[in-house]
């Protein structure tokens, strides 16, 4: 007998974010044709009822026979509303507990973007793995892998598979145009949620800078951790860097949100939850925390790009009504949804069928479209974060200490500039 589990998360497609909320709710398969019945087909008939119910896009379903496809993952392809839905998405139990619950990963532990000349850049590195260990950083170019010159295109094959079986010789050219051949085996990875934090010092102003990656329970404890140090240093204003941060734990997003302004709202509306007209009784909303350290600052710049998704918008949104809030880089991904995670732990299945929108305190949603910024920058890839000349970070601080915006001319870059690992955790794990 598999058993169904239910579990409230928020998150992006494949997607890269999500919370574990409130609720779970056990469900049972009836069982008398289980003898003859996979558990693919007994997973279909489960999700496809789930759907017809609590999908936010329920009345725009197919009809079907679920019973037709061969695994959870072909019929959430074939469920899901094109037309706005990019991210319902089928996990198995075991990627899921991984990721979300544990805040694991197999890889060498960097994101690969495109700049402009169609050179893969580091993007990032996780702290605490072998290739940052090894000199690995932000901004270097990938020439070849295993003795292959690498293209976009075949990057993803040339790297291997998610498994500590895989090892790979990589030449680099590092920021300084010097090859370097590295080679590094994959591993698992515990995820470091925070990328980079420092104090700027600019004039007469402290400013708390952080780039933050993974909306996932480990997050909390590195929060905390910086967000104290801003305080005992007394920080004048705060960069939150999100431009990678594709969302993740509504939970860790309402933890945030303390440290942001809690002294000042505590209590008050961050985010509101909308379902479909059937399950309007699951209409919630959710609160700024008191925190008695929190920074209560009056305006915050967040740093954003194509890459900014779910509860990386969701915190933005949600500070519009109690601050100047004011978002430099691109648009971002435009995911103004969150789903339910149903687990069928027997069956290693795990669905995140989109459930509901979410609107700030102003009732403010919808933004399919990303969230629009102030200050239009591209990414610097060519600059570690900190550097005070990457483009993003500089157009920040110029902002908070002089009111100014450094116009700069934007270069075309490639539509999708992110290489995504050949995973079904692709949108979430970034990082290969």
């Amino acid at each position: 007998m598999n058993k169904l589990n239910k579990t409230v998360i928020h998150s992006r497609r494949l997607s890269r974010y999500f919370m574990i909320l409130l609720l779970t709710v056990s469900f049972f398969f009836a069982c008398e044709d289980d003898l003859i019945i996979s558990d693919e087909i007994k997973v279909n008939r489960s999700l496809y009822k789930v759907m017809q119910d609590i999908y936010l896009w329920y009345d725009k379903l197919p009809v079907i026979n679920p019973s037709d496809y061969s695994t959870p993952y072909e019929l959430m392809d074939v469920l899901r509303y094109k037309e706005l839905d990019r991210w319902s998405f089928i996990l198995t139990w075991h990627e899921y507990q991984q990721y979300f619950q544990e805040g694991k990963m197999i890889g060498h532990g960097f994101m690969i973007s495109i700049d402009e000349n169609y050179n893969l850049r580091i993007a990032f590195v996780y702290p605490s793995t072998t290739a940052h260990s090894k000199g690995v950083r932000r901004g270097w170019i990938i020439k070849k892998v295993n003795g292959v010159e690498v293209s976009p295109s075949n990057v993803i094959q040339l790297l291997g598979a998610s498994s500590t079986d895989v090892e790979n010789t990589i030449e680099f050219t590092d920021n300084e145009g010097n090859i370097r051949t590295i080679t590094l085996k994959k591993e698992e990875l515990k995820i470091n949620p925070v990328l980079h934090s420092q104090i700027i010092q600019t004039y007469d102003k402290k400013i708390g800078y952080i780039v933050f990656q993974d909306f996932i329970e480990a997050a909390k404890v590195k929060i905390d951790s910086v967000f104290n140090h801003f305080k005992q240093e007394n920080i004048d204003d705060l960069i939150v860097d999100l431009r990678y941060n594709g969302g993740g734990s509504v939970d860790v997003a309402v933890h945030l949100s303390g440290w942001l302004t809690g002294n000042s709202n505590a209590e008050n509306t961050l985010i509101k939850f909308l379902h479909n007209n059937r399950n309007q009784y699951r209409d919630t909303s959710y609160t700024i925390p008191y925190n008695g350290s929190s920074l209560d600052l009056t305006r915050i710049a967040f740093i954003g790009t194509r890459e900014t998704a779910s509860a990386s918008e969701l915190i933005i949104n949600g500070m519009v009504p109690y601050m100047e809030v004011n978002l430099i880089g691109t648009p971002t991904d435009g995911k103004p949804v969150g789903m339910y995670v149903y687990g069928f732990r027997d069956a290693d299945y795990a669905a995140f069928p989109v459930c509901f929108k979410y609107t700030n305190a102003l009732d403010a949603g919808d933004f399919y479209n990303g969230l629009q910024p102030d200050i239009l920058v591209n990414d610097d890839l060519t600059r570690d974060f900190g550097d005070p000349d990457e483009a993003m970070l500089k157009a920040a601080v110029n902002y908070i200490t002089a009111g100014t915006v450094v116009v700069m001319t934007l270069k075309t870059t490639p539509e999708k500039q992110t290489i995504r690992p050949s995973t079904n955790l692709a949108g979430l794990q970034r990082a290969f």
